[in-house]
């Protein structure tokens, strides 16, 4: 059995998963923590890491202290086996750095009452394999140029190493890339999707132009030409080097994608022998990438990796989920599909651009999710065989128990 969580990262990521372990004890993994703020359904400031992952960590460790079987029941902190953070975007990294800023004493009278002593984490550092002093050299600006650009990532790695981290342990040339399969988190099978070798390669000759920039310029994710006869493809360095993997126990499959390219996820399973070309490929639960912006959800994405369940971290910031999107799975119920699209916030509307909602291919507008969701259940194959369920307000995550396939 695998507890898949989205916990409420407002309009990023923050993810726990957890299964039974050859060890004695429950294993407990976390993807990315959300952004340093963000705004709940009446608008309202909220803080991602403070507000719900680490209170539903709390909730976990008292559920863990109160097991009768569990070896690590009762210790002070709880055991987190593994810590991603899938890249450096501000929504997926903010909370991993403060996590780790925290543990490793540099924010005075906080504690958290966990233990992180793995991270996955590819740094720009990391990636070009000299850190700031060689990047600088190359594109003709100062290290402290370099560094400020990118402070966020290089800050949560000297963070981790200061509490005692083993960063990347186990991968080779200390990056986490396709098709790394560690074997330290049984009974589980974890294999890194993406990002390749062929896309670290050109991340890094990507980086030396980007970084004389002040920021990183992302193709912003609702860029929806009015027919959407085409869906534009995500080309920001970042999102292309986010960290996929697949995760496997007793036959029970979670694939998360970051915010990834799905053309490119369908090119990493392939590359790791996980998928044929041509042959469809099912997972029980996809986090859908990249919140359900346009530019990394392909047709031939969904065409060729369905599942049973599809989660939507979003809350309409940036329009996410897109209105296409939706679409665009959703209509697999004509073929006879039974499924589930799932969201961290049901209530959400949408972020207004010039006072206009998102559209859908169809060029209806709509400013809230529920419009959507209305709009999609006028087509009666998907009322009859799309479910849409919603985390409740009142609890930290969405939370849903994949139980181990027949003979896994």
């Amino acid at each position: 059995m695998i507890t898949f969580e989205a916990v409420n990262a407002g309009h990023g990521d923050a993810i726990i998963l957890r299964y039974p372990g050859d060890g004695g004890y429950e294993r407990i993994l976390l993807i990315d923590g959300g952004p340093k703020s963000a705004r709940d359904a009446g608008g309202g400031r909220f803080t991602p890491l403070d507000d719900h992952l680490i209170p539903r960590l709390a909730e976990i460790k008292v559920g863990r202290d109160a097991s009768q079987d569990d070896i690590l029941a009762g210790r002070p902190d709880l055991h987190l086996d593994l810590v991603a953070c899938t890249h450096i975007d501000d929504d997926h990294i903010a909370g991993i750095e403060r996590l780790y800023r925290v543990l490793s004493g540099f924010e005075p009278g906080k504690s958290f009452p966990v233990a992180a002593r793995h991270l996955w984490f590819n740094s720009y550092s990391r990636l070009l394999r000299g850190a700031a002093g060689k990047a600088a050299e190359a594109s003709g600006l100062s290290a402290a140029a370099v560094a400020q650009s990118v402070g966020q990532g290089e800050a949560l790695s000297e963070y981790a190493v200061a509490y005692g981290a083993q960063v990347n342990d186990g991968t080779t040339g200390g990056v986490v890339s396709a098709v790394f399969e560690p074997s330290q988190f049984g009974p589980a099978r974890i294999v890194v999707v993406n990002p390749g070798q062929e896309e670290l390669a050109r991340l890094e000759k990507k980086w030396i132009k980007e970084v004389k920039k002040k920021s990183a310029t992302a193709q912003p994710s609702s860029v929806v030409a009015e027919t959407m006869k085409a869906f534009p493809k995500d080309r920001a360095t970042n999102n292309l080097s986010s960290i996929v993997m697949l995760v496997e126990v007793d036959g029970a499959t979670v694939l998360l994608t970051g915010d990834q390219r799905g053309d490119l996820i369908l090119g990493g399973l392939e590359l790791a022998g996980l998928k044929q070309a041509g042959q469809p490929f099912h997972v029980d639960l996809m986090k859908v990438p990249h919140h359900g912006a346009v530019g990394n959800n392909q047709r031939e994405f969904h065409a060729g990796v369905t599942a049973d369940i599809y989660v939507f971290s979003a809350n309409g910031k940036d329009q996410n989920p897109d209105p296409p999107v939706l679409e665009m799975i959703a209509a697999q119920a004509r073929q006879g599909r039974e499924f589930t699209m799932a969201f961290t916030n049901g209530d959400m509307d949408y972020a207004l651009k010039d006072g206009i909602g998102p559209k859908f291919t169809t060029g209806w507008e709509v400013k809230s999710l529920q419009e959507a969701i209305a709009v999609l259940r006028e087509d009666p194959a998907i009322q009859q065989n799309v479910r849409f369920e919603f985390r409740d307000p009142a609890r930290h995550s969405l939370c849903y128990r994949l139980p181990s396939a027949p003979g896994g």
